[in-house]
């Protein structure tokens, strides 16, 4: 290889880093799961690409071979194989290896990040081209923190308005990391640079991303800013020579400690709902979430049952499943879906097992290995950068990997490795280049660099790319044309892609609107429900272990049972099986409580709903549900009662329009026609041309001997449906 297109090789690498640390801006609003799905896709093109031009010079000159002997290159190589075995080995492959639109950090991605880190600390042995990667990424964390007060400041850029900052992360916690990150590389410049003009420009950056952070409310980022700080403080005490410096480091630490217990004993006092909002947050830290803490217990749990090598990566799903437990609906059912602890460690302990926890923690002892070998914290950019990890290693703690930050996370390991390394700019090993080298053969060279790599590029990113992009479309095309949706789903889903089980899911969702909505073609509909029925079968197919898949494809075939009365018989069997992979979950009760009702087995659907309210008797909407289940078998007393118990339990009306009138009907019989009134007004609420509600509201006002009111609501109805108050006056 000639010199020159050495130097382009080492170009293309340089700028294709600067791009992938650029990333963090960007946000492709045609895919599903934009903030991840779309920064990821594009950060494997860019390495799959660097990854041509570093096999390159790999194969011209052994200079650009990774150091394998180096205990960060080897701990965090083992790191990911045990990822990969585990992967292998665990109750859902397919997940491991591709992970989901919504996460994005399936085997695959972290195989991405460790080539990319492999290819930053083999090409880039010289401190300038990290320091413009440095500054770069630096910049870039500015302008991501100017979007992200542009949601409170109301620029326009962003049209959600919220007072916590999330910009092109789209999740505050995702935010706050990356600023955390941003504010150590900033201390890490502020001590390479010379000139005071550049310091002053690095240290304002450096607060501007402190005050991001302190903004977006992540307690885990603020933890683990503050285990740096307490860190850095403790180091100084040991290691400055001064008596004075040293007493002021310990009275800092004092005053840290002392103020941090001090708010957290202040929180329920009423001013500190006046105090800034990141005082607020900082007040709530020791206070117990409990739904974060019992998904750990889960994780431990899940070690215990596995404790070798572990679920699988990316299964954390099926394990809260199995042991989910019914005080979860308490917080709504959109907060009954875990796929994490939120806590890194215990999803690696969980996932990967007691062999991928020894591995990761290899990694962080490789660090403070090396931290101690080249500086024992006396070089104080280095001591940032030390100080960088440990806190991103604390906030993990409380949260998981994830794109954005991850990127620049790998980018630091790659900065820490060279601030670490023997080699410096001015005694760098210098070898000839070579044409062939026995290791690393010609044919195989030709194979990675024509044949895998292309493939790679289009069967991991173009691929789903666009199928993500079609499953959009298919969303958005069914809000005004159904059949023009579906041609787009079915382009969608036409071939396996790891994309298909969300958009799958986004179908089925899909069908539930139209339907709703009225105005299609009945045939349409018919081939729109067989089409995702089939679909949802593929689902229960590829993850047997998901109940979300199990849950989704007996919903479709409930709602659809007067097209097919065979459909209730496969709801039947593919809620029972959902049962089996999470035995508690209410949702699945209530739905399959609905098909036994549907099917006449009322008995047999009361027990399910009983069932589900005694996993945990506080959460009204099971109560709720076994009272409108009473109802629709016609036990009045029992229905009613269950329901009154439900809303003296804090439950508001928010049902289907078709069960709150059952409900309204109950009480009607019951001869309380006023309740009966108000129900169907709300009912009027939601759905204005109900025309059952009309005739029940009707039929209450007769009961009451009120004609005038009897003939008001008449009249509306000869406005909304003129046919049917015909055949009422026939009647």
């Amino acid at each position: 290889m000639s010199k020159s297109f050495e130097k382009f090789c080492l170009a293309v690498i340089l700028a294709g880093s600067a791009l992938i640390l650029f990333l963090p801006l960007f946000v492709y609003q045609r895919t599903l799961y934009p903030y991840i799905f779309s920064k990821i896709i594009v950060f494997r093109i860019i390495v799959e690409i660097l990854l041509f031009f570093w096999l390159l010079l790999v194969w011209s000159n052994k200079k650009y071979r990774s150091n394998w002997k180096n205990p960060l290159v080897l701990s965090l190589t083992i790191f990911i194989g045990l990822m990969v075995l585990t992967g292998l080995t665990g109750v859902d492959p397919q997940r491991s290896f591709w992970s989901t639109q919504e996460r994005m950090t399936g085997v695959i991605t972290w195989l991405h990040f460790w080539a990319w880190f492999l290819i930053l600390t083999s090409c880039f042995k010289e401190k300038k081209n990290w320091l413009r990667l440095v500054k770069f990424s630096l910049l870039i964390s500015v302008i991501a923190g100017l979007f992200a007060l542009d949601q409170r400041c109301g620029l326009k850029f962003w049209s959600v308005k919220c007072n916590y900052l999330s910009g092109s992360f789209g999740n505050n916690i995702f935010l706050a990391v990356y600023s955390m990150i941003h504010l150590f590389l900033a201390g890490f410049l502020f001590f390479k640079e010379e000139r005071k003009l550049n310091k002053t420009i690095v240290l304002a950056i450096l607060i501007f991303n402190l005050y991001i952070m302190s903004q977006s409310g992540s307690r885990g980022a603020m933890v683990g800013l503050g285990a740096a700080i307490l860190i850095f403080l403790i180091l100084k005490i040991f290691s400055l020579r001064s008596l004075k410096t040293k007493i002021v480091s310990a009275l800092i630490l004092f005053i840290l400690i002392a103020g941090f217990v001090f708010i957290n004993f202040q929180r329920e006092i009423p001013w500190m709902s006046k105090a800034p909002y990141f005082i607020q947050r900082l007040s709530s830290i020791t206070r117990g979430d409990w739904s974060r803490t019992t998904a750990w217990k889960i994780a431990l749990q899940g070690f215990k049952e596995k404790p070798i090598l572990g679920r699988g990566w990316e299964n954390f799903n099926v394990l809260f499943n199995l042991h989910y437990h019914p005080h979860y609906l308490s917080y709504g059912p959109a907060n009954t879906w875990f796929d994490r602890s939120h806590n890194e460690i215990l999803d690696i302990l969980c996932l990967t097992g007691i062999l991928g926890l020894a591995a990761y923690l290899a990694l962080f002892f490789s660090i403070f290995y090396l931290f101690k070998k080249s500086s024992g914290g006396k070089k104080n950019s280095l001591l940032f950068l030390f100080l960088l990890l440990i806190a991103y290693f604390v906030q993990n703690l409380f949260v998981f990997d994830t794109p954005g930050p991850l990127i620049v996370f790998f980018f630091s390991l790659g900065l820490f490795y060279r601030e670490t390394s023997d080699e410096s700019d001015t005694n760098k090993v210098q070898i000839k280049q070579v044409k062939i080298d026995s290791k690393f053969p010609l044919p195989v060279l030709l194979i990675l660099l024509f044949i895998f790599i292309p493939w790679g590029l289009y069967e991991f990113n173009f691929k789903p790319l666009e199928k993500s992009k079609e499953g959009i479309m298919g969303i958005v095309a069914s809000l005004s044309n159904l059949d023009s949706g579906l041609k787009w789903y079915k382009e969608s889903l036409r071939e396996p892609c790891f994309t298909n089980p969300e958009v799958r899911l986004q179908l089925v969702k899909t069908i539930f609107v139209v339907e709703d909505r009225g105005g299609e073609d009945e045939e349409t509909i018919k081939k729109a429900v067989e089409f995702a029925i089939e679909e949802s079968k593929k689902n229960v197919s590829e993850h047997p272990l998901d109940v979300r898949y199990w849950l989704f494809l007996g919903q479709i075939y409930n709602a659809n049972a007067d097209l097919d009365s065979r459909y209730l018989i496969e709801a039947e069997k593919a809620l029972e099986q959902g049962i089996k992979t999470s035995l508690k979950r209410q949702d699945v009760y209530f739905e399959l409580g609905k098909t036994k009702m549907m099917l006449e087995k009322d008995q047999e659907a009361i027990e399910l709903y009983q069932k589900a309210l005694s996993f945990d008797t506080t959460i009204p909407v099971s109560r709720w549900n076994l009272g409108l289940a009473y109802l629709i078998i016609g036990q009045n007393e029992n229905g009613l009662r269950e329901i009154e118990k439900a809303q003296e339990m804090g439950f508001s009306l928010s049902a289907e329009p078709k069960m709150l009138l059952i409900l309204a009907q109950a009480y009607k019989e019951v001869n309380n026609c006023q309740r009966a009134i108000e129900i169907i007004n709300y009912i009027l609420e939601l759905k204005k041309d109900f025309v059952p509600a009309y005739k029940e509201k009707i039929a209450c006002y007769i009961n009451l001997k009120e004609p005038e009111k009897a003939g008001e609501v008449f009249g509306e109805l000869q406005k909304i449906a003129p046919e049917e108050a015909k055949k009422m006056l026939k009647q």
